[in-house]
Formats: C-alpha cells, structure tokens, sequence
C-alpha cells in the first residue's frame, strides 16, 4: 500500500497536468468497464456526461459544459490528447504555475463547448454530442504559443524546436483535420480563448484571475491543484544558485521580467528536478 502511495503522488498526483490525465484516464476506464457489464448503461453515462449540441438538452444537463473535458470513448483518441496534454501542460505549469494551467485547461474547454453549441445552433438541428480535451488542451496550446512563441523545447529525433512552430501543427491536426466542421469550430474557439490570453498576458493582463478566485472558494480542490513550491534539493553547486536567483527574479518582479534565455534555464532546471 505504501508503494502504490509512493507512486499515485511521484507519477499520477504530483502536478495539475498528471492529475488532469489521471482524471481523463479513470473516466475512460469507469466507462470502458460499464460497457462490458452494461453496454446502455454506459452508452447513458457518457451522455450524461458529454456536451448535447441542442440548447434546450444543455439547460437539462449544465454540467457537461465542463465534465465532457474529462470523456474519452476511443483509446486512441485519449493517448492522442494526452501526449499533447502532457507536452504543453508541462511547460504551461512550469511557466505560468498550476493555477493558471488549470484555469487555461478549463477556460479552454467552455469556449470550445460554447462554439460548439454556437454552430450547432445555426447550422440546424443535430443529435451529435462533444466529448474530449481537445477543446481544453488547444486552449493551453494556443495561450503558450501566443505568450511565448521563442520557447525552445526538445524534442526526440528533432531536438531544440520553438513552441510556436508546434503550435502551427497543433493548429492544424486540431482545427483542420477535425472530423467535422463543429468540432473544428469547438477547437477554434478554445485555440481563440488562449491566444487571447497569450497576448493580454504579454500586455501584464491575466485572464484567469476571475476562475483561479472561484476556485479559490473550493479549498480543497484548490489546494490540490495549486503549484508546489519549487525547491532545489535534486540540484548541485551552481544549478542551484542559478534556480534560487531566478526564482527569487520572479517573486521580485514576475514572470516576464525574465529574459527568453533566462525562461529557458528555468525551464531545463525545473525538469531536471524530477
């Protein structure tokens, strides 16, 4: 029991972005292991669960404009999102801290729910429903590609890659290549909510202020979700020095009073503090 403790806080429970795939993982498998007991029973939980296109079904079940962020059907589709969940998560959590990443994941997921229902409700009558983090996570990619699109983060086979060019290609397996054209208007609204965000922050503006103070009425989930305070007990000699004058940089000044070279350090120490 203690092992599996060790390793529900090391690997699954130890940030925002591994608590979000862990949430999306436990809801496929709750709904993959209904559909073998009990396929109805299953196909209703995930209608309860995802996003009506209709209105008038939405007023009956308000909910799904936030749970259909957490509901996979497909396999493949799930480790899809959450390979770009946990790339973009990650930077967002170590650049912007685990509220911001949280508020983004959320932010990004009504206005794709939102534009989903948008263009349903103009194209006519549809029993489609919208399920997946797609929406959320274009939101975060399109915040991070926005607010910081020099970032080099390394990749395997390409090494060192600005964030912005995959971005670029983000936008186009997202928005484009979507299976249909109200999911590439959902995905386009939560691309435009965090490009949003990526400019008003360049300007010192944070849109996530209003959800990170309602979260903040919920102390636990908030306290959960917040970002560990980083310390530098996996770091040696002057790596440490480095992370302590950055930190202390950013507690001073704040974030974009870093220089690109300076967020990039910071960025390659936290990850080697793993």
């Amino acid at each position: 029991m203690t092992s599996f403790r060790q390793y529900w806080h090391v690997y699954l429970w130890r940030d925002v972005t591994s608590r979000l795939i862990t949430v999306c993982f436990l809801v496929w498998t709750v709904i993959g292991l209904l559909s073998l007991i009990d396929t109805p029973a299953a196909y209703t939980a995930v209608a309860w669960l995802a996003e009506p296109a209709v209105p008038a079904a939405l007023l009956t079940r308000p909910w799904t404009v936030l749970t259909y962020m957490f509901v996979h059907v497909d396999f493949i589709h799930l480790i899809i999102n959450m390979m770009w969940l946990m790339m973009f998560g990650r930077i967002m959590y170590h650049t912007e801290g685990g509220e911001r990443t949280l508020a983004m994941y959320i932010y990004g997921g009504i206005a794709g729910a939102l534009s989903f229902l948008a263009f349903n409700a103009a194209a006519g009558p549809t029993h489609s429903m919208l399920l997946g983090a797609s929406c959320a996570i274009i939101g975060l990619i399109g915040a991070i590609t926005v607010a910081m699109p020099s970032l080099k983060v390394n990749l395997m086979f390409f090494g060192a890659v600005n964030v912005g060019w995959i971005g670029v290609l983000a936008i186009l397996f997202f928005v484009i290549m979507a299976p249909s054209t109200a999911e590439s208007v959902a995905h386009a609204g939560g691309f435009a909510v965090g490009a949003a965000y990526g400019l008003l922050r360049r300007r010192g503006i944070d849109i996530t202020r209003p959800m990170r103070h309602l979260l903040g009425y919920f102390h636990s989930p908030a306290t959960a979700f917040s970002r560990r305070k980083p310390t530098t007990t996996n770091l040696r000699g002057t790596d440490a020095d480095v992370l302590d004058r950055l930190l202390e940089k950013v507690s001073r000044s704040g974030y974009r009073s870093l220089s690109a070279v300076e967020r990039q350090t910071l960025f390659d120490l936290t990850q080697r503090m793993k």
